[in-house]
């Protein structure tokens, strides 16, 4: 690409200015998402608005406490500490570039170059097991990478839900229903001629809706207000990362796969997989937490 080829398109980018009137920064959400430019950093959800503080990040990986860095702290810290937002969104997308880039190479050391290696490392602040995880994706998709990718990047969207969580703040205002953390995924359908699709986890059932059912989920989960069962929201998001065992039609085991992976592939192939839980005791129904009366899904 010639540089003045790269200056034409800054200059349609300056002309493309328009002013406006502005007040006080009142922003009512925190978004969270990736950086792919395709995202529009949160922006292809409608209803966002100018005033939300958006945070990009590869993979849209929320950072493990332990692993964040001082400049991810101070924007959360930003967001919900000074600005009090009711909700954050986090929200992933098939087709990551970051997640395609972590099924190839898993380890820091595996990059071929360091530009790679940064894009590792960025996602590796999510804090979870990339080299097993990436085994068990590509098991589970017939070693199709692509397909693998798009799994890891559904898994990354409840990891960050389960990291968020974990900031003490953050846990406080959640736990006194101050404070909503809503988990997307954006299916983009590349190259099918598709429309996209946003899908929503649902962390009370463990379960991913799309379509109708993803818009009826108002909070991070379907469970009631005031529900007592938000003082076990970490134990509950736990248990949709925890191993199990998938058993495919023609009886090959997959060992390693996060449940709500499980739940969600056995959903998606219904019929054609078996899906072994033993936390749950093979019964979706079992997955709601005591005191939650949240629906079990379609």
């Amino acid at each position: 690409m010639s540089h003045g080829h790269d200056r034409r398109r800054a200059a349609k980018a300056i002309e493309n200015f328009h002013p406006d009137h502005y007040g006080p920064h009142q922003p009512d959400i925190l978004s969270i998402s990736c950086i792919d430019g395709r995202e529009r950093g949160g922006g292809t959800i409608l209803n966002l608005g100018r005033e939300a503080i958006r945070v990009t990040e590869i993979g849209a990986v929320v950072p493990r406490p332990d692993l964040a860095e001082e400049a991810f702290r101070a924007k959360l810290a930003f967001a919900v500490g000074v600005k009090a937002v009711p909700s954050i969104i986090l929200r992933g997308h098939t087709s990551c570039g970051g997640a395609q880039t972590a099924i190839k190479f898993p380890t820091i050391e595996q990059a071929p170059n360091n530009d790679l290696a940064e894009v590792i490392a960025s996602m590796n602040l999510a804090g979870i097991e990339m080299p097993s995880l990436r085994d068990t994706f590509l098991r589970a998709s017939a070693g199709d990478e692509n397909a693998a990718a798009d799994l890891l990047a559904r898994h990354l969207v409840v990891v960050s839900v389960d990291n968020i969580t974990r900031y003490p703040s953050i846990n406080a205002l959640i736990m006194t229903d101050k404070l909503d953390a809503v988990p997307l995924l954006h299916v983009l359908n590349e190259g099918t001629g598709e429309l996209s699709e946003l899908h929503r986890y649902d962390v009370g059932t463990m379960r991913w809706y799309k379509g109708k059912e993803a818009l009826q989920l108002a909070h991070m989960c379907t469970r009631p207000d005031g529900c007592r069962s938000c003082q076990s929201c970490h134990h509950t998001i736990e248990q949709s990362l925890q191993p199990v065992e998938l058993r495919l039609a023609d009886g090959t085991k997959i060992d390693g796969m996060p449940q709500h992976l499980a739940i969600y592939l056995d959903e998606q192939t219904r019929h054609n997989t078996v899906v072994s839980l033993p936390v749950l005791g093979n019964s979706y129904e079992a997955a709601q937490v005591e005191g939650c009366s949240a629906p079990t899904g379609p």
